[in-house]
């Protein structure tokens, strides 16, 4: 399983500083995200962006989307974003995760594009 709290940590390590950054996925995957300026209605506010992920094929439904996802949430909170974005889903099982944790398809945008739009969840906050 994905430690979200300690990923959540390498992410805010990786992209501070920068734009974007590739992360390793505690051995399970590859992350990709970046810090974006993302406009919700005439609101512009702070983003990570969730740009790409690839879980390794033996550990496919073991809840490493979720963890990871987890962990984008809390390293949002600390690095001051408003909103985080998931970009280019294609898999029917991570849309059901996503409607889950509250995010929604982005009006006026593919359908491939989700964004949390509450603030996204400090660290501690239930999965």
């Amino acid at each position: 399983m994905i430690d979200s709290k300690s990923l959540a940590d390498d992410i805010v390590i990786a992209v501070f500083g920068r734009r974007n950054a590739h992360i390793d996925l505690q051995g399970k995957g590859r992350l990709y995200v970046r810090r974006s300026v993302r406009y919700l209605g005439n609101e512009a506010g702070y983003a990570l962006d969730l740009a790409d992920i690839t879980v390794n094929e033996d550990c496919r439904g073991y809840g490493v989307f979720s963890a990871t996802l987890h962990a984008v949430e809390i390293a949002a909170a600390k690095l001051g974003c408003t909103y985080v974005y998931v970009q280019s889903i294609q898999n029917p099982i991570v849309r059901g995760t996503l409607e889950r944790r509250g995010y929604l398809p982005r009006p006026g945008f593919p359908q491939d594009m989700w964004t949390l739009t509450d603030q996204p969840r400090t660290p501690g906050d239930p999965a």
